[in-house]
């Protein structure tokens, strides 16, 4: 099983959503998201999203 350095995930985040000009709520909106804190949460490292098939 693969392990996620999540302090590096939440640097690529962070990144990427600097790069493609979005901010915090664009990525809240596309999640569908009440609350931006669990995009905080990534972009610190402190977690990362889980993925449901």
């Amino acid at each position: 099983m693969p392990i996620i350095d999540v302090k590096a995930t939440g640097n690529n985040i962070k990144l990427m959503i600097k790069t493609k000009g979005f901010n915090v709520s664009d990525v809240q909106t596309k999640c569908g998201f009440n609350t931006p804190q669990a995009i905080f949460k990534w972009m610190r490292g402190d977690c990362v999203s889980t993925i449901a098939t």
